[in-house]
């Protein structure tokens, strides 16, 4: 997943819709999460895809330190 997100052949946002609909259909029966915080991680997720953009193919590590503000 890595490689696809910093090869832009994925977005963030996507990796992140993708686990929040995995959510909403399984949290009726497991209920694991006290809380979602949807519309922080889909923010979280374009800010990433904003530095990633900016960065270009230019990127040869990746941290998620690298995105805290």
């Amino acid at each position: 997943m890595r490689e696809k997100l910093i090869g832009k052949e994925i977005s963030s946002r996507e990796i992140v819709n993708a686990h929040l609909e995995i959510i909403d259909k399984k949290e009726k029966n497991i209920n694991a999460f006290i809380t979602i915080t949807e519309e922080e991680a889909l923010n979280k997720a374009d800010e990433i895809d904003k530095k990633i953009k900016k960065w270009g193919g230019k990127i040869r590590t990746f941290s998620w330190n690298s995105f805290r503000n």
